[in-house]
């Protein structure tokens, strides 16, 4: 009884180096198998017409390809986000405006949970010019967007269509893991 106690983990081990390594006298290394995983980059445009007035008492008009303040001075808007995956990694923000004037606009994406939105980083109209053209900032303070988070948009204009704002759309470049 004694000897049949002692030679059992010897024989447990033994079968489990010929399970793990082959063959007594194979000399190969066990190696972990590593799942192959590729990145996939995607491209998202959010229109105008996604976007809802942050409060009821703003004048503007929102053509769905073209959103614009008809009078005051300044407006909020905010469109919400929504990803092919449950990860992503922002890589750049684009804005599409008009911008004509001194003050123009800037969009901002944001991750929020319940109470506590993080500003992930954003992009401004700069230098007035009677042109749509595209703004891009890859410079972003946070980039990942995980499934605790709710992302959304906020755009902010300061100035109506008549002093030469207009916006455009956003487009957002991202990236995730998929397993291959």
């Amino acid at each position: 009884m004694t000897s049949r106690r002692l030679w059992m983990p010897v024989l447990v081990g033994a079968l489990l180096a010929v399970a793990t390594a082959g063959p007594l006298g194979a000399g190969q290394v066990v190696q972990a198998v590593v799942e192959p995983r590729t990145t996939i980059t995607r491209t998202v445009t959010i229109p105008p017409g996604a976007f809802a007035p942050g409060n009821d008492d703003i004048d503007f008009s929102n053509a769905g390809h073209a959103l614009y303040i008809n009078s005051g001075s300044s407006a909020a808007f905010r469109a919400p986000l929504f990803f092919e995956a449950s990860t992503v990694t922002i890589k750049k923000i684009t804005l599409f405006a008009w911008d004509d004037s001194e003050s123009g606009l800037c969009v901002h994406l944001y991750r929020a949970t319940p109470n506590t939105p993080q500003n992930m980083g954003g992009v401004c109209s700069t230098e007035a010019s009677a042109s749509l053209r595209k703004f891009t900032n890859s410079d972003l303070t946070y980039r990942r967007i995980t499934g605790a988070y709710g992302p959304y948009l906020s755009l902010g204009m300061s100035d109506t269509v008549a002093g030469g704002v207009a916006f455009y759309g956003v487009r957002i470049t991202y990236t995730y893991e998929t397993d291959v």
